[in-house]
């Protein structure tokens, strides 16, 4: 797998959205499609209310791979297991813990529902950074479920600190839990995320993956990131399994002017 293969998820419609905005994002997405950076495209999110209606949007004869992002618990789980709308193949599912009183009963329930989706979706459980989430992560590895964090603290334009972030890869990483990354908009927290990544599975200490995150030296991890070869692909890529981003053209165009990416001519 090339490093942003099917990375990043179209995550437009996170927060919900208005019928005309609905309409433009799904036709916006099947244009990326259509994109040179097509490749880089994994799925368009899409929250459960709203997946009837993307399905009505559709062109005739389209079909759309969606991640579904869960807004109603375990419950919503089990409904979810009960749905299929025309033209949508539904291949993951966001769904994150709410109960900061008691995560590790709130990851249980989300389990328990999980199993009643049919085989082959990924599910996704976002960790919220409060007391309980390192058990979480035990219950979710356990059960075979994936894990998610959030870059940027759960609000556009806000960044979690390097020490949140880099504590939260290395429980992951530690417990070979692979997991997504939400709030991605921009090439720097991408790129200093990528070497925290592979630093980390390397052996590094969790004070080292921190200075990556801060990304004060934009050459060297842009150098590093260019030299990997395809073994360090897989190996990071094994990990981090996709991340979710509001404006895919401006991320694509700000990995290009980093040099982390080549438009084709």
């Amino acid at each position: 797998m090339s490093l942003f293969g099917e990375l990043i998820d179209n995550a437009a419609l996170h927060g919900g959205a208005r019928l005309s905005t609905l309409a433009a994002v799904v036709e916006q997405h099947l244009g990326y499609k259509r994109d040179w950076f097509a490749p880089l495209l994994g799925r368009l999110a899409v929250p459960d209310r709203e997946l009837a209606q993307v399905g009505r949007l559709l062109p005739a004869g389209s079909e759309l791979r969606v991640t579904v992002i869960n807004t109603g618990g375990a419950g919503g789980l089990v409904a979810l297991a009960q749905r299929a709308i025309q033209g949508l193949s539904i291949e993951a599912v966001e769904s994150p813990l709410r109960d900061l009183d008691d995560l590790e009963s709130n990851a249980a329930r989300i389990v328990a529902a999980a199993a009643e989706l049919p085989e082959g979706i990924e599910i996704y459980v976002e960790l919220p950074y409060a007391p309980g989430w390192q058990t979480a992560v035990e219950l979710i590895e356990a059960e075979g479920l994936l894990g998610r964090i959030r870059i940027d603290g759960g609000q556009a334009g806000q960044i979690a600190s390097a020490e949140q972030v880099a504590d939260q890869l290395s429980v992951l990483i530690e417990a070979d839990l692979p997991f997504s990354a939400a709030g991605l908009d921009r090439a720097w927290p991408l790129a200093s995320l990528l070497a925290a990544v592979d630093a980390l599975i390397e052996g590094a200490e969790q004070h080292e993956a921190e200075d990556l995150l801060r990304a004060g030296d934009h050459d060297g991890i842009v150098a590093t990131i260019g030299n990997w070869d395809t073994a360090t692909h897989d190996r990071v890529r094994r990990r981090l399994r996709n991340i979710s981003c509001r404006q895919v053209p401006d991320l694509v165009d700000d990995l290009v002017s980093v040099g982390l990416l080549a438009q084709p001519a």
